[in-house]
């Protein structure tokens, strides 16, 4: 049989309650800042593919001006992801109502974020609008005085 002599100390009940309830409270802390971070990389993921394809969509412009002598943008129909992009990544959408497309991300938390999409004057002016997230936006009147360009 063993015996306990007073050099062999080991941890009371209270000090391992203590050590339980600082790992809690540093994990209390901790776990929304991660989440945090994930949606700030969303964000940040989502503005990047759009700074992307604004650039492929001026870099389209500048090949047709070269090619024809015409500044166009590509239409909001499919056209302007198959001219544009390759392939749309995953949780990326896209549906082209005429006269604006809407492009949807899915974020990983289930909530979306939404960009429409169309050309102006004949197809010499594109504009990409940033929609507030929640349901997608009602598309707007089109035709012509500078309105979104109907058919391509």
């Amino acid at each position: 049989m063993k015996v306990f002599n007073e050099d062999n100390h080991g941890f009371t009940l209270i000090e391992l309650i203590m050590v339980i309830v600082i790992l809690g409270i540093l994990s209390a802390i901790v776990v929304p800042r991660y989440f945090d971070f994930t949606e700030k990389a969303e964000i940040s993921t989502e503005e990047a593919f759009i700074g992307n394809l604004k650039t492929g969509i001026n870099l389209y412009s500048t090949d047709q001006y070269l090619t024809t002598g015409n500044k166009n943008f590509p239409c909001a129909d499919w056209q302007l992801f198959d001219l544009v992009l390759d392939e749309l990544p995953d949780g990326w959408s896209y549906d082209n109502n005429l006269p604006l497309g809407l492009i949807t991300h899915t974020r990983k938390n289930g909530s979306s974020k939404f960009w429409q999409y169309g050309t102006k004057n004949g197809k010499t002016e594109f504009e990409l609008i940033d929609q507030p997230s929640g349901s997608p936006p009602p598309p707007p009147g089109g035709g012509g005085g500078g309105g979104f360009d109907t058919s391509c």
